[in-house]
């Protein structure tokens, strides 16, 4: 199968692969993939499935534990990512790829794929939770699990990568509905107002900047900064202390989620705002 990926063409005459992952945290850099599920669609039928736990280098939370049903056992002979990533990225490459709030999905994958196939896939990409917001107005919110039984779509096991992949292909083809037959790739982009690629994930073009270097190494050391946070306009310093807890990049606005010290609340510091990290109290030089 051959198929040049193009956004002047019509939805079905592409492969489709929805794409799910479970993770043992929120944020990328401090938590792991520990299951990833795809399911490929071509010409009006499933023509394959990809589904792997990945083994993690961390204890399993409890609480997240408790939302996916994921434990430490279970992911005890799983796979490491560095075996996966290239079979994954090869099932997903040259494909339309779709996911509820993808967004999170690519904040992970871009991760790993970096790091273990030295590049990026080059994928057309769609967000079933925007273009369902836009279509689907009705429905009393656009959680994944709310719009499987608003749409009365097959239910599975939620929040389990393969389920719930497939729970956002359906979804995806009840969205085609809403839209006229002959709609184009382009079209979607446009209903979802959103361009997404993955390029904006990239977590080596962030570590170019010397800012993203810094933060990156004290996400990952899990260790307390100060960080001059202001608008570009603005020359008057403004230091904070945080404790780091990931990065987050998207297409919008990427943010690294912290605990503020000072008032013991977790904050998102935009990315763009940060101008300067530190690791001692700059007030006190």
């Amino acid at each position: 199968m051959v198929c040049m990926l193009s956004l002047n063409s019509q939805v079905l005459d592409q492969p489709i692969v929805a794409i799910d992952t479970e993770t043992s945290g929120a944020y990328p850099l401090n938590a792991e993939i520990c299951e990833v599920a795809a399911v490929k669609y071509y010409k009006g039928k499933e023509i394959d499935r990809y589904q792997s736990l990945v083994r993690i280098g961390h204890a399993m939370p409890k609480e997240i534990e408790d939302i996916h049903g994921i434990s430490d056992a279970m992911l005890k002979d799983a796979p490491a990512m560095s075996e996966i990533a290239q079979p994954l990225f090869a099932f997903i490459q040259d494909a339309v790829l779709i996911g509820h709030h993808i967004q999170f999905d690519m904040g992970f994958l871009a991760i790993e794929f970096e790091k273990y196939c030295k590049q990026l896939p080059e994928n057309i990409v769609l967000c079933t939770s925007l273009l369902s917001r836009a279509l689907f107005s009705e429905s009393p919110n656009h959680k994944l699990q709310t719009l499987v039984d608003f749409l009365r779509l097959d239910k599975g096991t939620a929040h389990r990568a393969m389920d719930d992949a497939i729970a956002c292909l359906q979804l995806f083809l009840r969205c085609l509905e809403r839209v006229p037959e002959d709609a184009t790739l382009k079209e979607l982009e446009e209903t979802q107002d959103l361009h997404i690629e993955w390029s904006q994930f990239s977590l080596n073009h962030f570590l170019d900047d010397r800012v993203g270097s810094d933060l990156v190494a004290l996400i990952r050391q899990q260790q307390t900064c100060f960080i001059n946070y202001k608008s570009p306009n603005n020359k008057k310093d403004n230091y904070r202390e945080i404790m780091p807890k990931g990065l987050v990049l998207n297409p919008q606005k990427g943010f690294v989620p912290a605990l503020c010290l000072k008032d013991m609340k977790d904050k998102r510091f935009y990315i763009e705002r940060i101008q300067e990290v530190k690791l001692t109290n700059p007030y006190e030089s």
